[in-house]
């Protein structure tokens, strides 16, 4: 078995591109790929040994649903493999906290990964994220602020 090249977020930026992507660093080094209805976040832990795959829907909830959203989340995992959806706290406009629901996908690349490796597991985040994205929106269409331009 041959070697795998190692997976640098280098390469992760090399796919964005090729997809025609727009993408940014924060202040860590980490990928943010950002659209109309929500962000991504790409970065390495453990030294090298994981590929990490966040991402943030931009709807917001008042606090007092988050029981909803665990139910909401509880469902997604019985029914689906991933993402991982997690309900989050986060500083809202004028001191009032909202929930807001993010996702997690996680890959273990010690061994490396081909081009093709690679290209498939940020096709199977990208679109699981926005499959999942699409239906929280058909589910809280009050919730979808953007767009109204």
């Amino acid at each position: 078995m041959s070697t795998q090249p190692a997976v640098t977020l280098e390469r992760v930026e090399s796919w964005l591109t090729g997809e025609d992507l727009v993408f940014e660093h924060d202040d860590e080094g980490d990928i943010m790929v950002g659209f109309e209805n929500c962000y991504f976040a790409f970065y390495m832990q453990a030294e090298g040994e994981l590929l990490l795959a966040r991402a943030y829907w931009r709807g917001r909830f008042p606090v007092g649903q988050m029981p909803e959203l665990h139910d909401l989340a509880d469902a997604h995992h019985q029914k689906t493999y991933g993402p991982r959806l997690s309900v989050l706290t986060s500083p809202g406009e004028e001191g009032q906290d909202s929930a807001i629901l993010g996702t997690q996908m996680v890959e273990y690349v010690a061994q490396g990964r081909s081009d093709e490796q690679l290209a498939a597991f940020m096709d199977l985040v990208m679109r699981m994220n926005m499959r999942l994205f699409a239906d929280i929106e058909e589910r809280y269409p009050a919730l979808v602020t953007w767009g109204d331009d």
